[in-house]
């Protein structure tokens, strides 16, 4: 009997689990991912948030994620949210607006949020529908202060409190008054006097929250009665009111990290109806000295289109080994990261985080992929690389991530090229048409100029020049080819160039081009 209804209370707990509507679980999906970024595990809090918001739709319980965030929301934001249809997709597109890091799959500003949220309902609790009082919402705002000071002189002024962020330039100052229990933020500095008294001990205090109001102290003290005190305290109040206002709505320590030196390019390829946007990086192993002998490398990209669809996603972790013989000789690790882009036009981030130090190097940018529909010659970007060379019997796994149509290219991610060097262009050209032997005829088109005037371009004493140009005609067995070209920078002059690369299919006369900026510098 027991076994049995055992068994029952089994199936109706499982016929409850599996009942629940999209609303119902994009609710639990929304409490998960509060106690997660409470608990600092931030991908998961984000996976979380993410599907809940997706899903929520105008479920009632996508107020309360509001709530959560309303101090952080913009005025437009606010007004948008109340007459959306789309509640939960119009917070979602708000939290991705705020992720200091689009290129990794955390939102850390999501858990940081939560974070701060909670520490105002604990600490600055009051029983206004917010449940915390403006210090709390200061508190989310942009967080902890680099100073503070609290002040409660009984029959001479109110308590008050002064919080002072010296970590922001300018400094930001905000002055809080007791009133009713509750603290709020005090709109002139002279809100705190309950009577005459209490000026002196309140400028005292306050001297070491900002130099500002030692201006004001001085004239206390001198008391020449040559100024007013008022239009001092005014005064002094619309310099500091103005402060604040030149900082953004709401700030974020994730926002303000260590910038990492690191040199990137990009380039779209297009294989099997796909895009692919490709990133070449390099990072000087100088700049990743640590007392440990090692050294961790997050890299990071994502593509999202304009309804926040995450298209593809890359993070992955590299740990180095550091030998002291590869610093002071200019090396650098170099990588490629490689996502799908779709059709329309979205938005790629990458991010190159060295863990140690938190140094980050990201970037965001528009792209397109290519039409899959389109049946024409057209051309993939150009590629910069260092090095092409057939591919070789034994390839490390560190290097097959550089391969292309059997060649190893080894991308080059700088602007600048040494003039005794040689660079090395790479590109691809799909759609080409067949002739009835079967092969394709291609006549490649180059030419190199300065970015300068007529007069700088011309060269009457020969030597080394300004433009550089070449024609010459390629044959394959593919309707895509692998085109490449080797450029002899030390004929160059230093500065700054364009290659423009024209590519015409022979049986079609169809043509494309494609351009590319470098940048040539003297040898020393």
């Amino acid at each position: 009997m027991q076994t049995r209804i055992a068994m029952i209370s089994l199936l109706l707990v499982a016929q409850i689990a599996f009942s629940q509507t999209p609303g119902q679980s994009a609710i639990v999906q929304l409490k998960k991912a509060y106690t997660l970024a409470l608990e600092q595990h931030p991908i998961e809090a984000t996976t979380q948030l993410y599907e809940g918001l997706k899903a929520i739709g105008n479920n009632a319980y996508v107020d309360t994620v509001m709530k959560q965030m309303h101090d952080i929301l913009t005025i437009e934001e606010q007004r948008a949210y109340k007459i959306t249809s789309h509640k939960g997709n119009l917070l979602l597109k708000a939290w991705r607006r705020r992720d200091p890091s689009p290129a990794t799959p955390e939102n850390e500003r999501y858990a940081e949020h939560i974070q701060r949220l909670d520490h105002a309902r604990r600490y600055y609790s009051s029983p206004q529908p917010r449940g915390y009082d403006d210090r709390g919402m200061i508190w989310i705002r942009y967080g902890e202060p680099d100073n503070y000071i609290f002040m409660q002189f009984p029959r001479k002024i109110r308590a008050n409190e002064g919080w002072a962020y010296q970590r922001y330039e300018p400094p930001m100052i905000f002055n809080f008054i007791e009133r009713g229990a509750l603290y709020c933020l005090s709109r002139h500095c002279y809100d705190f006097s309950l009577f005459s008294g209490g000026t002196k001990e309140y400028l005292q205090a306050r001297i070491q929250l900002d130099p500002k109001y030692f201006k004001l102290y001085v004239a206390l003290m001198n008391d020449n009665r040559k100024i007013s005190f008022g239009a001092l305290f005014r005064e002094t109040d619309m310099v500091i009111r103005d402060q604040n206002y030149q900082h953004p709505h709401t700030i974020t320590e994730l926002e303000l990290p260590g910038r990492l030196e690191a040199y990137v390019k990009t380039a779209r390829f297009f294989k099997d109806n796909q895009t692919y946007i490709e990133t070449y990086l390099s990072v000087p192993f100088d700049q990743l000295a640590d007392s440990s002998g090692k050294a961790s490398l997050r890299l990071s990209c994502t593509v999202v289109d304009d309804s926040t669809e995450i298209h593809d996603q890359r993070d992955k972790v590299f740990h180095l080994p550091l030998r002291s013989d590869i610093f002071n000789k200019g090396l650098s690790f170099t990588s490629q990261m490689r996502v799908k882009l779709p059709s329309g036009l979205s938005r790629y981030a990458f991010s190159i985080g060295h863990v140690e130090s938190s140094q980050v190097y990201k970037d965001e940018l528009e792209c397109r992929g290519f039409d899959v529909g389109r049946t024409d010659l057209f051309l993939s970007d150009i590629q910069l690389a260092a090095d092409i060379q057939p591919l070789p019997e034994k390839l490390p796994k560190s290097q097959k991530s550089f391969v292309k149509n059997n060649n190893l290219i080894r991308p080059y991610a700088f602007s600048e090229v040494n003039s005794e060097r040689t660079l090395f262009f790479y590109l691809e050209a799909y759609n080409l048409i067949l002739c009835p032997s079967g092969s394709s005829t291609l006549k490649v088109a180059w030419k190199v100029d300065a970015h300068k005037n007529l007069i700088d371009k011309l060269n009457p004493f020969g030597g080394r020049s300004y433009t550089l140009s070449s024609t010459y005609k390629q044959q394959g067995r593919s309707r895509t080819e692998p085109i490449f070209i080797a450029l002899d920078i030390h004929k160059l002059m230093p500065g700054d160039y364009k290659m423009t690369l024209t590519v015409t299919d022979e049986n079609t006369m169809h043509l494309e081009k494609r351009e590319i900026e470098f940048i040539v510098k003297n040898t020393i």
